[in-house]
């Protein structure tokens, strides 16, 4: 499996992944779990190969379970030099309205 959007390596590596862990422990625990991942650009995002390709600012990602009435949601800078050190998926844990709200709108926690 492959990024198919530019993820700074210290988010996927140390950050993201705490994430991708939670997603299999609650889908043990609930049976099951849908998961929805989106990305933030800004206004003028920060372009990489000949191709342009954009880099978004960040990474948001949503676990939920309607039947069980579980949700919870996290968003990630997409920062180069991100100090990963000490961090916790609780720091990075936002609420799911705002992601509802976004997705309506089309502009998830825009940047």
């Amino acid at each position: 499996m492959a990024n198919v959007i530019p993820q700074y390596r210290n988010i996927n590596r140390y950050t993201w992944i705490k994430a991708e862990k939670l997603e299999r422990v609650v889908a043990s625990k609930l049976g099951t779990v849908s998961v929805l991942n989106g990305v933030v650009y800004p206004d003028r995002p920060k372009t990489i190969g000949r191709n342009n390709i954009a880099v978004p600012s960040g990474f948001w990602k949503m676990l939920f379970n309607k039947e069980k009435k579980y949700e919870r949601c996290f968003y990630y800078e997409n920062t180069i030099g991100l100090k990963t050190k000490g961090d916790k998926l609780r720091d990075h844990e936002v609420d799911c309205k705002s992601l509802h709200e976004g997705m309506k709108n089309k502009t998830p926690l825009q940047a």
